[in-house]
């Protein structure tokens, strides 16, 4: 035990996933248990990486962090989010306290505390953090009440337990391309540099990712400027319908920028427990990310370099930072912070000025580099041909960026075995499955009213009638079309979100939550309060626990930024 302050004692616990942590925090003090590769000082702790020096200690100021952690002064505590939208941090009222932590599986784990079962929103309240920025912070239902659910802003806890979210310090706002191009790489420079600080109990090297297309080029062009020498490809990758796959590789690419690449297949697991299928719908995930499996062994402290974003393509909303139009990258967390890997999405970098990055990306200054077609970034061209790379070796052909897991056809056969079997012993309730029936229906009809792969595939189930594609297919796009004009002012979900809303995710998410939390189990809330509030274990008094000389950093320790009341 490491105890930092005598008002918020902090336990590393080698048992625990390296980069995970929990926050159990009552009337100013608190108690703190963190994996062992998460960084402590005396007013707190992190773990990650932020565009800043690690000495400095500062990623409550930071606008760039890659990781989460938070801050102790005068009884109140700042939690700090990561700046992308692709990780949370989970808040709850538990008693009298206030739970948090990095990990949606940790606290369930901790508290007795579970999913409910009959709860078929989730899916739609996750994907709707798609919508940007004034979405990304949401509420989630437990048996034990709500769980919010934030990205991006940083949350402060007052001594009587009332949050605030903050936004985090705004990044300048680029003039030009050789601006926005500097700040990237300076940012991408120093967060290296904090990454490989020699205070560090846990360092990390940086690896990027190469792929044929626009965004992992560009950030593995940005990556060598910062020293790194190592990337990673996968061979090929879906098409955009997932149904086949198409050549990938980035290998070409890497051996002209001069990187050590290594070529990887995107492979299923073929066998195994199921948490190393389920751990990737953690924490709001979709399962996007399964293939990474494949590469666990290249990931091990390293600083992860990823396009991981649509920033950078010429039809993003210059109105609304973090919108996006998939999920990739939403369910790494859980994998990450057992791995031990952080995560940079360099296309992040700014987000919050993404108007004035919009504007650079369609400015005549790069219609050079733009080819004025659908799958056009010209900000990205112009990185990867600055550095040598020909045009006709990259972004060509959109790819599908990640593993289509909402659909079962896509599962390992033995884990599709697996869910079918769990559906099929798991008790259901009258109530529960009307619920469940209506959420399927009303899935279905919005799928309908949008979806040309299931209009394909109804029309191909009618082919019993003779030639039933060919003719009804024409028929089911104008019902489909006749349908969505009916919807339109009801206000219905993007299609973005309705092609993976379906309710089978409340199973998905709550298997998830349940194969992760075996992590956590051992964590139990042993300890028992004080009157003062202090936390001490079984027959040990707190002052036992509270470290001697360990002083708090004076100031205010909440960064320059304003209460989003409207969040």
């Amino acid at each position: 035990m490491n105890s930092v302050s005598s008002k918020l004692n902090i336990r590393p616990l080698d048992s625990l996933p390296l980069l995970s942590w929990l926050l159990d925090w009552n009337y100013g003090a608190g108690l703190l248990m963190c994996g062992s590769g998460v960084e402590i000082r005396p007013d707190g702790w992190f773990e990650g990486v932020w565009g800043g020096s690690f000495d400095q200690w500062d990623f409550d100021q930071s606008s760039d962090v890659f990781g989460s952690g938070g801050k102790y002064s005068e009884n109140q505590i700042l939690l700090v989010s990561p700046s992308h939208p692709l990780e949370s941090l989970f808040i709850m009222r538990w008693g009298n306290s206030i739970l948090a932590s990095n990990s949606l599986a940790f606290l369930p784990a901790y508290s007795s505390n579970s999913l409910k079962n009959d709860c078929f929103n989730y899916a739609e309240l996750f994907l709707s953090a798609l919508n940007g920025i004034k979405h990304v912070k949401f509420e989630i239902e437990t048996d034990n009440g709500p769980v919010t659910v934030c990205s991006y802003f940083n949350i402060m806890i007052a001594n009587d337990g009332k949050l605030s979210f903050l936004s985090k310090l705004q990044p300048p706002s680029p003039k030009g391309f050789n601006e926005y191009l500097d700040h990237l790489r300076h940012i991408i420079k120093v967060t290296v540099a904090n990454a490989q600080s020699s205070r560090r109990k846990y360092r990390f090297d940086p690896l990027t990712t190469l792929s044929s297309g626009y965004d992992s080029p560009a950030c593995a062009v940005l990556a060598r400027g910062a020293g790194c020498t190592e990337g990673v490809t996968f061979r090929t990758s879906p098409t955009v319908e997932g149904s086949t796959q198409q050549n990938d590789s980035g290998m070409e690419i890497g051996r002209l920028l001069g990187l050590n690449v290594r070529e990887c297949s995107r492979t299923l697991p073929v066998s195994g427990p199921s948490e190393s299928v389920t751990q990737f719908y953690c924490d709001g995930g979709f399962g996007a990310e399964l293939f990474w499996q494949s590469i666990a062994t290249e990931l091990p402290q390293k600083v992860l370099i990823t396009g991981l974003s649509n920033t950078w393509t010429k039809r993003a909303n210059p109105a609304n930072a973090f919108e996006r139009t998939d999920c990739a990258g939403l369910g790494l967390g859980e994998f990450r912070r057992n791995i031990g890997f952080t995560h940079v999405p360099i296309p992040y970098i700014m987000i919050t000025r993404i108007a004035e990055i919009w504007r650079i990306g369609n400015s005549p200054e790069m219609q050079p580099w733009s080819l004025d077609v659908d799958y056009d970034r010209p900000i990205a061209r112009r990185i990867v041909e600055e550095a040598g790379i020909p045009r006709q070796m990259f972004g060509q052909i959109k790819s599908g960026s990640s593993f289509r897991a909402w659909y079962p056809d896509h599962w390992p056969a033995w884990f599709r075995e697996q869910f079918r079997q769990r559906r099929k012993q798991s008790r259901k309730t009258v109530g529960e499955s009307v619920r469940y029936g209506f959420k399927l229906t009303r899935y279905q009809i919005l799928r309908f009213s949008c979806e040309r792969r299931f209009l394909k595939h109804l029309s191909k189930k009618m082919s019993i009638f003779g030639d039933g594609e060919t003719f009804m297919l024409p028929v089911l796009r104008m019902l489909s079309l006749v349908l969505r004009t009916t919807l339109k002012p009801l206000g219905p979900p993007h299609y973005k979100i309705i092609i993976r809303m379906h309710p089978r995710y409340t199973f998905l998410l709550n298997w998830a939550n349940a194969d992760a939390a075996q992590r956590y189990t051992h964590i139990t809330r042993s300890a028992d309060r004080n009157e003062a509030g202090g936390f001490y274990e079984s027959g040990t008094k707190s002052s036992e626990r509270a470290h001697e000389g360990g002083a708090l950093r004076d100031g205010a320790i909440c960064q320059p930024g304003v209460v989003c009341a409207d969040l």
